[in-house]
C-alpha cells in the first residue's frame, strides 16, 4: 500500500513537472488564498483568542461588574487605591490578586518627551502571573512600599525598551532612569513573550505603587480616592469557580466599597474570564472584532475562488490526457488507482500551497498589524506561529485539496476506455464535464461580483470619510502636548504659567496662530465624554463632549462663532463660570430659545452651571468623524481647576504659515526658554486624523486587495476555459472555417456560452451581493448596502475582464489556417 502510495506520489511530481506553467499558477495563486486567510486568522487570534503567557492563564479572573460589562468594560468600572487595599488584606480567599494600571510617562531630563507605556501595579504581580524575570529580577512586594523598599524606588524594563535603550546590555541591571524627573533604579528585564495584559498595548516599565507614589508625589494614585482607574485581577484557586471567587467578593463588598460610594461602584461585584487578558486600554479587540469577522470571510471567499479556479483549470488538463486515461485503463489499472494519483497530485500542490501560504501568511499578518494605530506607535500583537495557526492552516489546505481535487478525480474515473481510445487527443469533454466546468465558472463569477460589490462599498465608505466634513481646518496644525508637571515654575495662578507658555509659542517666527486645551477635537487626546469614572460612555443620552479652552482656540481651529462671543482673558479661577455651547447642544438642550445669558448644567458645569456666553458650529469629536457632531460645551481653561485632570498636558495648537516639521525645532527652542523643566511632545493634526480613520482605510486597502485578486482569479479561469474550448473544437473550427464561415461567426459560437456563464455568475452574485451586504451596514458611512452605482461599477469592472479574457482565445482561433488544422497526423 505504502510502496503503491509512493509510486502514485512520484508519478504525481512527473506530471506536474511536465506543465510547469500550470503547477506554477496553482501554487501561487493557493500561497495567495491560504496565506491571507491565514494572516487574517494569525492577527484575530493574536487580538482575540490567544491566551496570556502567564502560569495556569485559565485561572485568570477580572473584578467588574454587571452594567461594566453591558457597556464593554471587561475591567469594571474602575477601582480606587484605597478600594484595592481593602481588597488586597483578604486576597487570601484567592491563589493571589493585584491591581494595576497603565499610563503614559515620561523619560526624559527635559525638552522633548521620551514617552513610555508604564505598567503600575502592586507588589505582587509578577509572582501571580508566575512571570520570571529574563534579567535579574521581579519587583515583589517589599518593593511595594512608600519611597520604595531596600533598593529604594525600582523598576522592570520591557524586553523591547532594554534593546533600544540599553542595547541588550547585562550592565543595565543597577543603573537609574529618570521617571518623570525622579530616578528608579532597574532591578530586572522582563521575558520577550511578555508584553503586558492589556492586548496590543505593550509597556515599557513596570513599577510598584510604591515608586508611583514617588514618582507622581502628590499626583499619585495612591493618595487620590477619586481616580477609579485601577483594574483588579485575581487568581483563582485549584477548584475554585467564578461562581465561586464572585460569592467570596461580595461578601467582602461591604469592606471594600465605603458608603456614599458612586451607585455604579455599589452594584454586586462579579469576575469574568481574564485568560487572554483585556483590551479596554487599547480599544482594539473591541474596535477591530467585527471588521475581522468581515475580512475573514472576505478572505475565505477568495480562497473558494482560487480553489473553484484550481478546479476548473485541472479538469480542463484532465480531458486533455483522456487518452492517456484510457491506455491505462485498457492495461487493468483500477478505477480507483487513477482517482487516488488525480488526489495525490492535488495534494502536492496543496502542500506546497500550505508551505508557502504559511510563510506568506505570517509576513501578511505583520504588515496588517501595522495598520492597526494606537496612540504614536504600533500595537504589539503576539503573531508567533502557535498550534491553533498550524491547525487552522493545515484545515484550509485540506479543505483546499478536497475542493479542487475530488472533482478531476472524480471525472477521471468515469471515463470510458474504448471512448477515450477512439477520441485521441482530439477527444472533446462530454456533455456532463462541460456542465461541470461551466457551474464552477458560474460560482466563481458570482463569488468575484460579491467581493468587488463588497471593496467598492469599503473603498468609497473611506474615500467619503477621508472628505467628511469635520467642523474645523485641519492643515497646517501642529498640536504641542506640554507637560507641565516638572515645571520650575510655580506662580500663584497656574493660569498665568499657561499664558507665558502660549505667549512663547505665538511668538516663534512662522507661527500664525496658537491656543491651549485639555483635548483635541479628535485623535490623540481627543476630548472627553460626560460619562462614568474611567471617562467613557455610561448613558448615550447624557452623552456631552467638553473641552477646555484658552481664548481664540475656536479660531485656530477655524470653528465659526454663530452667535455670542469667544472667552477673554478677565474670565479667570475667581470670575463667574461661563461656557460656550455647540449647535447640537442648543438644539438636544434648550430648544430653539434664546440660550445667551442663560445657565446651562451640561458637562463640568454641573449644578452649579455656568452662564453662555456664545454659540459655535458642530465639530467632530472623539477618535472618528464617522460620528455625528455631539452636543459639546466649552470651558476657559483658566477656570478647569478641579474638573480636569491636574496630570492632563496643556495641548496647545499651532496653526503655522508653512512646513510644520522646520517649526518644530524653534518650538522647542522657544519652550526651553521659558522653562527648563517642560517637557513636551510634537504631533500633527493629520497625523491623528489618518489614525482615526485607519479601520476605515484597512478595510478598503484589504477588501480591494481581495477583489482585485478575485478579478485576476476569474480572467485567469475563463481565459482558460474558452482557451481550452478553443483547442477541443479545432477541428470543427477548420471545417467551418473551409467552407467558407466567417472568422466574426467563428468568435460569437465561442463568446456565446461564456457570456451565458458570466451573466448566470453575474445575477448569483448580485443576488447574494444583496443579501450579504446588510451584514456589513454598520461599516458603511454614507453608503447603504445595494447602492446601485458600486453594483455597476463591480459589474462593468468584470464585464470587462471577461471579455478581454475570452476575446484573446476566440480571435485566435478565427485565424486558423483550415488546411493545417484538417492535414492528417499529429496536430
Amino acid at each position: 500500500m505504502l510502496h503503491g502510495t509512493f509510486r502514485d506520489l512520484q508519478r504525481a511530481l512527473r506530471s506536474l513537472r511536465s506543465t510547469p506553467g500550470l503547477t506554477i499558477a496553482a501554487i501561487v495563486t493557493l500561497t495567495l488564498g491560504i496565506g491571507a486567510t491565514s494572516a487574517v486568522f494569525s492577527v484575530a487570534n493574536g487580538l482575540i483568542l490567544r491566551p496570556l503567557p502567564v502560569r495556569n492563564p485559565a485561572a485568570l479572573q477580572t473584578v467588574t461588574s454587571e452594567t461594566a460589562l453591558r457597556l464593554g468594560f471587561q475591567a469594571g468600572a474602575g477601582w480606587s487605591y484605597a478600594m484595592w487595599e481593602q481588597l488586597r488584606r483578604r486576597a487570601d480567599a484567592f491563589d493571589g490578586a493585584f491591581a494595576w494600571i497603565l499610563q503614559r510617562m515620561d523619560l526624559s531630563e527635559g525638552g522633548e518627551m521620551q514617552p513610555v507605556d508604564a505598567v503600575i501595579a502592586s507588589g505582587d504581580v509578577f509572582a501571580t502571573l508566575g512571570v520570571p524575570a529574563l534579567v535579574g529580577r521581579t519587583f515583589t512586594a517589599a518593593d511595594d512600599v512608600a519611597g520604595g523598599g531596600f533598593e529604594g524606588p525600582v523598576a522592570v524594563i520591557s524586553h523591547s525598551l532594554w534593546q533600544r535603550r540599553f542595547a541588550g546590555s547585562v550592565g543595565v541591571l543597577g543603573s537609574r532612569l529618570l521617571v518623570e524627573r525622579v530616578p528608579v533604579t532597574v532591578v530586572g528585564v522582563a521575558p520577550e513573550w511578555f508584553r503586558g495584559l492589556d492586548v496590543g498595548q505593550p509597556f515599557d516599565i513596570a513599577m510598584p505603587f510604591g515608586t508611583e507614589a514617588l514618582v507622581r508625589g502628590r499626583r499619585s494614585l495612591t493618595r487620590n480616592e477619586r481616580a477609579l482607574l485601577l483594574t483588579i485581577m485575581l487568581r483563582l484557586k485549584p477548584g475554585q469557580t467564578a461562581s465561586d471567587a464572585t460569592a467570596a467578593l461580595r461578601a467582602m463588598q461591604g469592606q471594600i466599597v465605603r458608603p456614599g460610594a458612586p451607585e455604579f461602584l455599589q452594584e454586586p461585584f462579579r469576575v469574568v474570564d481574564a485568560s487572554r487578558g483585556i483590551s479596554d486600554r487599547s480599544g482594539l479587540r473591541q474596535r477591530y472584532r467585527f471588521p475581522l469577522l468581515i475580512l475573514a470571510i472576505v478572505s475565505a471567499i477568495v480562497l473558494v475562488t482560487v480553489c473553484l479556479n484550481l478546479a476548473n483549470l485541472l479538469l480542463s488538463r484532465a480531458a486533455a490526457r483522456t487518452l492517456e486515461i484510457g491506455v491505462r485503463m485498457a492495461l487493468g489499472a483500477p478505477r480507483w488507482r487513477l482517482a487516488r494519483q488525480y488526489l495525490v497530485e492535488a495534494l502536492a500542490l496543496g502542500i506546497a500551497g500550505a508551505a508557502g501560504g504559511l510563510l506568506f501568511g505570517r509576513w501578511a499578518s505583520r504588515l496588517l498589524v501595522t495598520q492597526l494605530p494606537f496612540s504614536d506607535r504600533s500595537p504589539s500583537i503576539d503573531l508567533s506561529i502557535d498550534w491553533r495557526v498550524l491547525a487552522f492552516s493545515l484545515g484550509l489546505s485540506l479543505t483546499a485539496v478536497l475542493i479542487f481535487g475530488t472533482v478531476p478525480a472524480y471525472f477521471a474515473a468515469r471515463v470510458a476506455p474504448m471512448q477515450a481510445l477512439q477520441g485521441g487527443r482530439r477527444q472533446p469533454r462530454t456533455s456532463q464535464t462541460g456542465r461541470v466546468s461551466g457551474g464552477l465558472v458560474v460560482a466563481q463569477v458570482a463569488l468575484s461580483i460579491v467581493l468587488l460589490a463588497g471593496a467598492g462599498l469599503f473603498v468609497r465608505t473611506a474615500t467619503r470619510l477621508a472628505h467628511a466634513p469635520l467642523g474645523f481646518d485641519p492643515t497646517n496644525m501642529l498640536v504641542v502636548s506640554v507637560n507641565r508637571g516638572a515645571s520650575d515654575l510655580r506662580p500663584g495662578d497656574p493660569a498665568q504659567r499657561d499664558q507665558r507658555i502660549l505667549e512663547a509659542v505665538l511668538a516663534v517666527p512662522g507661527v500664525v496662530q496658537a491656543a491651549g486645551s485639555v483635548w483635541n477635537p479628535i485623535g490623540t487626546g481627543g476630548g472627553g465624554l460626560v460619562t462614568d469614572a474611567r471617562g467613557r460612555r455610561s448613558d448615550v443620552r447624557r452623552q456631552v463632549a467638553y473641552n477646555f479652552v484658552t481664548p481664540g482656540w475656536f479660531d485656530t481651529y477655524g470653528i465659526a462663532i454663530r452667535d455670542g462671543r469667544d472667552f477673554d482673558r478677565s474670565e479667570g479661577p475667581s470670575a463667574p463660570r461661563v461656557a460656550v455651547i455647540n449647535e447640537a447642544l442648543r438644539r438636544s438642550v434648550l430648544g430653539e430659545s434664546q440660550p445667551l445669558g442663560t445657565s446651562v448644567g451640561a458637562g463640568p458645569c454641573g449644578d452649579a452651571g455656568c452662564t453662555i456666553v456664545g454659540i459655535v458650529a458642530d465639530t467632530v469629536y472623539g477618535r472618528s468623524p464617522r460620528d455625528a457632531a455631539p452636543p459639546a460645551v466649552y470651558m476657559p481653561l483658566a477656570q478647569s481647576g478641579g474638573l480636569a485632570r491636574p496630570d492632563a498636558p496643556l495641548r496647545i495648537s499651532v496653526r503655522a504659515a508653512g512646513d510644520l516639521s522646520g517649526l518644530v525645532p524653534h518650538l522647542a527652542s522657544a519652550l526651553r526658554a521659558v522653562d527648563h523643566g517642560l517637557t513636551f511632545g510634537f504631533t500633527r493634526l493629520e497625523d491623528d486624523l489618518d489614525a482615526a480613520l485607519a479601520q476605515e482605510r484597512l478595510l478598503a486597502l484589504l477588501a480591494g486587495f481581495f477583489g482585485a485578486v478575485a478579478l485576476l482569479l476569474s480572467g485567469v479561469g475563463l481565459y482558460g476555459v474558452s482557451s481550452y474550448a478553443a483547442v477541443s473544437r479545432r477541428t470543427e473550427i477548420g471545417v467551418r472555417l473551409a467552407l467558407g464561415a466567417q472568422p466574426g461567426a467563428v468568435v460569437r459560437s465561442l463568446l456565446g456560452r461564456i457570456a451565458f456563464l458570466v451573466s448566470a455568475g453575474t445575477v448569483l452574485g448580485l443576488s447574494a451581493s444583496l443579501w450579504l451586504e446588510r451584514f456589513v451596514r454598520p461599516l458603511l458611512y454614507g453608503l447603504q448596502p445595494g447602492d446601485p452605482l458600486t453594483l455597476i461599477a463591480a459589474i462593468s469592472t468584470l464585464a470587462i475582464v471577461a471579455a478581454a479574457a475570452v476575446w484573446i482565445p476566440a480571435s485566435r482561433a478565427a485565424r486558423l489556417d483550415p488546411a493545417r488544422v484538417l492535414r492528417p497526423g499529429p496536430l
